[in-house]
């Protein structure tokens, strides 16, 4: 490579990883809480996931903070670039090691996504992005040794590098989970529970309720709207609830996750049951109105915080107010657009309408005095 070439990538190394700085920098103002305190700013998908990534149990590498080693990562990779013009060999082969060290990194990240998370944080993949960026931008500056090649077959090396990473960080993460279940690490199994607390689940069976005359008229300008509660006619005949209309469930569907978690015990033991899927929920709401709803996500710090360290000295059990809790990944349809962020607390009242609703930290007392004042006297 001439000098001119050489100085060019340089320059294109220095724009590149000052990008990449000021995205790695960002999120750790959000991770340690600086930005945006209450709530990640995240796009409106279940696909997004950006508070629990970024503040989440895998924000972490022991006491690290993942975005503070970006920041680092960064930072070292900036003043190698200021000493390429030394022209120092070293410099270029510590550069070149940082490079690769970075994909294996970044690869291993969206490997734990990918097992555990099965959601993606879009400013984490812009950091990602970057670190690509600079891969193909630092290849023609690393040959020899590395073998000379044209632009394409450099993005197609390093992508190529890039998905054998993530497929070795997969392997490497479901085998450290698989492993931890075998040795009895993992939260341990627990058997489901039905809404009512007493019958087995199997057993349990949809009340019987009367036919109504007509379908509820929801409105259609509304968005606070649920699907409101039946409201029979005392002529009419009573007859099995059909379990296949929509917002209908079985009670079964009030079972525990799979994997019984400190944050689960916690709400069963407050008087909290865990809807199985969409459905359970807006059966609950329908059913046994008024309820609070708490939509959450077992990788949630904040929702660890809230129902760990504020629920339990709530009291909100001795309301008048049925306790749902359901997570986040199971909401659908019109309620999902309720719930922007995890913890997201909402109050349906026997309308089907939200008449209250809080996102992220509260404490214990003000959430069951807000509660209090909200429910119909």
């Amino acid at each position: 490579m001439n000098q001119k070439q050489a100085r060019w990538g340089q320059t294109c190394l220095v724009f590149i990883e000052f990008v990449g700085f000021s995205l790695a920098f960002y999120l750790f103002l959000i991770s340690a809480r600086i930005l945006f305190p209450e709530n990640v700013p995240c796009p409106r998908s279940g696909l997004f996931a950006c508070n629990d990534i970024v503040r989440g149990r895998f924000s972490h590498i022991g006491p690290f903070p993942i975005s503070a080693l970006g920041l680092l990562y960064f930072v070292g990779h900036l003043a190698l670039t200021g000493l390429l013009t030394l022209k120092g060999d070293i410099v270029r082969l510590l550069k070149m090691a940082g490079v690769i060290s970075g994909l294996a990194f970044i690869a291993y990240l969206r490997a734990l996504e990918l097992v555990y998370l099965h959601k993606i944080c879009p400013w984490c993949y812009g950091v990602a992005f970057m670190v690509l960026v600079q891969a193909v931008v630092m290849y023609p500056l690393s040959v020899p040794p590395l073998p000379k090649m044209k632009t394409l077959g450099i993005i197609i090396s390093v992508l190529s590098t890039f998905v054998l990473f993530i497929l070795a960080g997969s392997v490497v993460a479901y085998a450290f989970g698989s492993a931890q279940a075998a040795l009895g690490i993992a939260s341990t199994i627990s058997t489901p529970a039905s809404f009512s607390g007493d019958k087995p689940v199997e057993d349990m069976k949809p009340e019987e309720t009367p036919k109504p005359t007509a379908p509820p008229k929801a409105s259609a300008t509304d968005v606070t709207t649920l699907p409101a509660p039946i409201k029979p006619d005392a002529k009419a005949t009573k007859t099995p609830e059909p379990t296949a209309e929509a917002g209908t469930a079985d009670l079964k569907d009030f079972a525990e996750s799979s994997l019984d978690t400190d944050e689960t015990k916690v709400l069963r033991s407050h008087g909290w049951r865990i809807a199985g899927s969409h459905d359970a929920a807006i059966y609950a709401i329908k059913q046994k109105p008024p309820v609070l709803l708490l939509a959450f996500d077992p990788l949630c710090e904040e929702c660890a915080h809230l129902i760990l360290k504020q629920l339990p000295n709530s009291n909100l059990s001795s309301l008048q107010v049925t306790l749902v809790a359901i997570e986040q990944s199971l909401v659908e349809g019109q309620l999902s657009a309720q719930i922007p962020n995890v913890p997201a607390l909402l109050l349906v009242g026997a309308d089907g309408k939200v008449i209250y609703k809080h996102i992220g930290r509260i404490e214990g007392p003000d959430l069951r005095r807000e509660i209090s004042e909200k429910l119909p006297k």
